[in-house]
């Protein structure tokens, strides 16, 4: 019994002791502001992010990110990457094509839209500069995305969603 005692407490020092240093450099925790992520992130979501700078990450499509918005760099927002480096993206019929494929986007709700409303958007086209992507929200009449201020650049990224704490 001392021994498993002895074990939990060394674990919990160890914890506290490297936690700090791990959020600073490696993982960090953001709460999720909004709804535009929605369902898959919510309002007041609490979770845990890789931290680019240490890291090197490399970001693909699909991948959840949080970075410094272009037209405010004091927010912080949260969306989807859906364009890579030099793809050329189009917004067609409420789709998203990439090199003229249409985007398969199971993490949407069914029904979702990419273009709804008067600011459509539709026939948007673009392509994407090196070192940068192109995100959009999961709620896609929510137009504060890179439909509004373009790509984001890979350096304003600050890192990938890990997994929801709650």
């Amino acid at each position: 019994m001392f021994k498993l005692l002895f074990f939990v407490m060394a674990l919990t020092m160890a914890i506290v002791i490297t936690w700090p240093l791990t959020n600073q450099y490696l993982v960090f925790t953001h709460t999720v502001i909004g709804s535009s992520m929605n369902p898959n992130l919510k309002d007041k979501d609490y979770i845990l992010l890789k931290k680019k700078a240490i890291l090197k990450l490399d970001f693909m499509r699909g991948d959840i990110v949080l970075f410094k918005n272009p037209e405010d760099p004091s927010q912080l927002l949260v969306q989807r990457i859906v364009g890579l480096p030099k793809e050329r993206l189009v917004i067609q019929g409420g789709y998203v094509y990439i090199n003229e494929s249409p985007l398969p986007e199971n993490y949407l709700t069914p029904g979702m839209l990419t273009a709804p409303g008067e600011d459509s958007y539709e026939g948007y086209e673009n392509v994407i500069p090196p070192k940068s992507h192109f995100v959009l929200n999961d709620r896609r009449f929510d137009l504060t995305d890179s439909r509004q201020f373009g790509a984001i650049t890979t350096d304003s990224i600050i890192g990938k969603l890990w997994f929801k704490i709650y």
